[in-house]
């Protein structure tokens, strides 16, 4: 898959400066677009930083136990994937098969009902990891996310997903490069990669341990660092026409079926199904480079910040 590349971002990370080569305009830059790519690579330091020093030990997982369900059941029946796994330190870190009785239940929690940036700073450094089911709406070509320290290049995913209870989440995915070793799958992240890669807009997602962080006063979600051990963030397609058959659902608890129903009906009414091309980051263009003025910074996280110009 073509991945595209961003603007150079100033270092502020402890492995950094890193960059993003390759990007540029051909047209002159004004004072808007100039403020919107600062808040952009602010955005990015800080994704990536939380990425990189989040520990298992401040790791929560997402509180409903209204909402809770075996995992087995209901990805056994209802999803395409079974590559899961859980907070769970028994359980293999590479992903487990999903009818494996050591996998705890599922805890699903609408969009909606996500805390405040306010109460995530004030937790901290407890972290959130809820689950979360909902609709993929918009997915933004990956990118490659060059380290200048380390030389090392990472791949950024990101995602926006919504539900009956709130629109516009969005959702980061950091992947390193691959480093066989001793004992080492060759690419733990390949599973979530190859999710990612096959996942259309308008899909129901089950999206497991996702990581949720405060920038300014907006709340995004990001998946786990590799690796951490305990745990690792997974991405299942769900399979809404099996799901929501009338046998399946009598295997679900009220809660879960009802609300699985309530996001493929959101779904339906509100999202295009169907293979859309990636969100191109406009105005890209190669061999060039644009330079950035000292951050600026807002009040506010702009609705597209994973958008660069």
């Amino acid at each position: 898959m073509a991945t595209s590349c961003s603007e150079i971002i100033p270092g502020r990370h402890p492995y950094s400066s890193f960059s993003l080569p390759g990007s540029g305009l051909s047209d002159p830059i004004d004072g808007n677009d100039s403020t919107f790519i600062d808040e952009t690579t602010d955005f990015l330091q800080h994704s990536l930083i939380f990425h990189d020093t989040l520990l298992s030990s401040q790791l929560v997982p997402g509180e409903a136990p209204d909402d809770t369900i075996s995992s087995s059941s209901f990805l056994t029946h209802f999803s395409q994937s079974s590559d899961i796994s859980e907070l769970d330190s028994s359980a293999p870190k590479g992903g487990t098969n999903a009818t494996s009785p050591i996998l705890p239940a599922v805890t699903v929690t609408p969009l909606g009902s996500l805390p405040s940036a306010n109460h995530l700073r004030s937790i901290h450094p407890q972290t959130l990891t809820p689950n979360l089911l909902c609709v993929l709406t918009a997915f933004l070509e990956p990118r490659m996310i060059y380290i200048q320290k380390s030389r090392t290049t990472l791949t950024l995913y990101e995602i926006t997903v919504a539900d009956d209870t709130k629109p516009n989440f969005k959702i980061s995915f950091w992947f390193r490069p691959v480093q066989p070793g001793l004992g080492r799958p060759s690419d733990p992240q390949r599973a979530l990669r190859d999710t990612l890669n096959g996942a259309t807009i308008g899909d129901v997602l089950l999206l497991r341990i996702i990581a949720l962080g405060a920038f300014r006063e907006e709340v995004f979600g990001q998946s786990l660092n590799p690796t951490i051990n305990r745990a690792s963030s997974k991405v299942e397609i769900v399979d809404t026409r099996t799901a929501l058959s009338a046998k399946n659902l009598r295997l679900l608890p009220p809660s879960i079926a009802q609300r699985l129903k309530q996001v493929s009906r959101w779904s339906k009414s509100h999202v295009a199904a169907g293979r859309a091309p990636r969100k191109r980051r406009e105005g890209l263009r190669s061999g060039t480079k644009r330079p950035l003025s000292p951050s600026v910074h807002g009040d506010t996280l702009p609705p597209d910040t994973m958008e660069s110009i």
